[in-house]
């Protein structure tokens, strides 16, 4: 924070910005460098066994499933994937493997397979496991997210809305002409999880908006370093 605060009074001084431009400035780059340090997950979730202690045993539990977090607590729990279709006509038994539910004929009410043929696209979509909507993750990239769209507050103030998503974090802008505040609260409960390094991630982060502060500086002065 020291090396930051040095280069915001370096951009009043030698750049003659007033100190809330200053710290609007640090500020800025802090918001990118933070954003750089918050990692974004993968586009789909990973499949996982279902961990009921009856799941192998019990025909009617899915055998696999995703594992989502639930809004408000960012505690994690498992939601199966097991049947698809109206009246649940498809019912999954492995992650590639699937079974159709005959309403007709000698195999009414009887599970039989149903085999695709490999590598064709109509095989890639049947429904199954692997294709399942569940695994989507909507909202991936939302914690790098927040940190951009904080910066577009950083002059006005007010509540951050990004991806849809409402009051994110909010930006408070105050004090006096000489001793402006600039106050970045995320409401992301699984802000410092999200970040590659954890709770070191937040001293990176300070440490490379510095430096990437300096090196601006350095380039307005006409400096090589």
């Amino acid at each position: 924070m020291r090396s930051l605060a040095q280069q915001m009074q370096r951009a009043e001084k030698a750049l003659k910005k007033t100190p809330k431009q200053a710290l609007q400035w640090g500020a800025v780059n802090l918001c990118s460098t933070l954003a750089g340090e918050t990692k974004q997950s993968p586009k789909l979730r990973k499949i996982v066994p279902n961990p009921h202690p009856n799941a192998k045993t019990d025909a009617r539990r899915a055998k696999w499933g995703v594992n989502k977090w639930r809004v408000g607590t960012g505690k994690s729990y498992f939601v199966p994937i097991y049947k698809t279709g109206e009246f649940g006509g498809v019912r999954f038994v492995e992650k590639d493997g699937r079974e159709f539910k005959s309403h007709w004929g000698p195999t009414k009410n009887k599970w039989i397979p149903i085999a695709g043929i490999p590598d064709t696209q109509e095989d890639k979509n049947l429904p199954s496991v692997k294709n399942s909507p569940k695994r989507i993750i909507g909202r991936r990239g939302l914690a790098k997210k927040c940190w951009h769209s904080a910066k577009k507050r950083l002059f006005s103030g007010g509540n951050v809305y990004a991806m849809g998503v409402q009051n994110v974090a909010s930006v408070k802008v105050g004090g006096s002409t000489f001793a402006p505040f600039i106050k970045i609260i995320t409401n992301l409960r699984y802000t410092i999880e999200a970040l590659k390094h954890g709770e070191s991630s937040i001293n990176n982060a300070i440490s490379n908006a510095a430096s990437s502060m300096a090196k601006k500086i350095n380039d307005k002065l006409g400096i090589l370093k």
